[in-house]
């Protein structure tokens, strides 16, 4: 049978005694850290998550829009030993822009490694790979290829690349980078110029030997109301899509995703989840998270002069995480994971006895 538990919601019990302790108020560290190195892209996507406004009435931070700010890298390497040391389990660099443009990119993911830290990446992988950084990558635990097309038309109506780079040479670069240990995977946010190629997208996912293949909506702010109209059809070929799926490939349609686009139901006034996976920001701002980063009002705490350990337990940067109510945000991921961890730290569970 294969293993799909890397996909549980319920990871959250593998870290149970901190999250325990967070309940009781004592202090915590995050499991898992996010990290933008640039808001550089060399891609100008027709639907950038970095650029569309996803919060009704507030406005990106200017740094989202400028597209060239860099962690420095000195600052960079500092703060992944100061991570390590507060036992962040895993470091996932994206973006912001395109973590691999990054100047310095391999020394950054040579100490995350030297660090014992897992490795996460997520990436257009539309660039020129050399030998050391192909090795440096595979050690990657995973590795999430925005992709969303299954033609090199679409591609380039979708992703508009800058620098020359093409859909053919990011599928030459996924054939480079497989090799055993590592999850390498296709992201294919379904938009209306996409949807009806998602049984096409499955085939080439299934051809090219990757892991996964996961069908995601774009956040826009229509807030899902865009995927009405089209909704049999992207349901139709999510059925013909899973005909791909065995045991060398995982498809993913995410349809509660959807459904938390156009429903956003929180029955939880507690985001918890946020303090065990936040973002840091290329701005060196901590965010809750990838919905929230670079929107002002939002900014958790800077690390710009200040170790992590410090930022993080600013009492200002508490009271902000108290006071954030996820009953106010737009639709989210995480709903499943931050329902378990609100039931994890209750301090009465009634009725647990009966199973």
């Amino acid at each position: 049978m294969k293993n799909t538990s890397w996909l549980s919601p319920f990871k959250a019990i593998n870290h149970m005694e901190r999250i325990l302790a967070y309940g009781k108020g004592q202090v915590t560290y995050p499991v898992h850290v996010e990290i933008h190195p640039t808001t550089r892209c060399n891609h100008r996507c027709k639907r950038c998550a970095a650029v569309i406004p996803k919060i009704p009435g507030k406005k990106r931070l200017e740094l989202a829009y400028r597209r060239n700010t860099d962690i420095p890298l000195g600052r960079l390497l500092e703060i992944i030993d100061e991570l390590a040391h507060c036992g962040v389990r895993a470091i996932t660099l994206c973006g912001g822009g395109e973590p691999l443009v990054y100047e310095g990119i391999e020394q950054v993911i040579s100490r995350i490694l030297d660090r014992k830290m897992a490795l996460g990446l997520i990436t257009n992988l539309n660039v020129e790979l050399d030998q050391d950084l192909t090795r440096l990558l595979r050690r990657a635990v995973f590795i999430r290829v925005s992709l969303d097309a299954a033609d090199e038309g679409t591609y380039l109506l979708l992703h508009r690349p800058q620098d020359g780079g093409d859909f053919h040479r990011v599928l030459d670069n996924i054939r480079a980078l497989r090799c055993e240990g590592l999850d390498l995977g296709l992201n294919y946010l379904v938009q209306k110029e996409n949807h009806h190629y998602i049984e096409k997208a499955a085939a080439l996912a299934a051809e090219l030997g990757v892991t996964y293949i996961r069908f995601t909506p774009a956040h826009t702010m229509e807030e899902g109301r865009e995927y009405l109209p089209i909704w049999d059809e992207i349901a139709s070929q999510f059925e013909k899509a899973r005909r791909y799926d065995g045991d060398g490939l995982t498809v993913l349609g995410a349809v509660e995703r959807f459904r938390n686009m156009v429903e956003n139901r929180k029955d939880y006034s507690r985001c918890i989840y946020h303090e065990f996976h936040p973002i840091l920001g290329a701005d060196l701002n901590l965010y809750p998270c990838c919905v929230l980063n670079y929107f002002k009002g939002f900014e958790m705490a800077n690390l710009l002069e200040r170790p992590f350990a410090e930022a993080w337990n600013d009492p200002k940067r508490r009271s902000f995480s108290c006071r954030l109510d996820p009953r106010q945000c737009p639709p989210c991921w995480f709903d499943a994971q931050n329902r378990l961890m609100n039931y994890m730290v209750l301090e009465e569970k009634r009725h647990a006895e009966f199973l």
